[in-house]
């Protein structure tokens, strides 16, 4: 039996193999920092990662869940 090599690899970064919180957390400080505000640190943007880039975005902008920013901050 010969076993060949894979043409292919695909990981998926979602915390399951890796913690990608602190580097969310970090881009989104920055980002807060860029619009004068202050940064949310690691413990709060880890409660609100899930659900995609542009709602984590949402979030830091809201401090909720579920609503969406002013379309002008957004």
């Amino acid at each position: 039996m010969r076993l060949s090599k894979p043409k292919l690899v695909l990981i998926d970064l979602d915390g399951t193999l890796v913690d990608s919180v602190p580097d969310l957390a970090y881009c989104i400080d920055e980002m807060m920092k860029v619009l004068g505000r202050e940064p949310w640190g690691e413990e709060k943007v880890r409660g609100w990662v899930g659900n995609g880039v542009d709602r984590l975005v949402m979030r830091a902008l809201t401090d909720t869940l579920w609503e969406d920013p002013e379309s002008a901050d957004f």
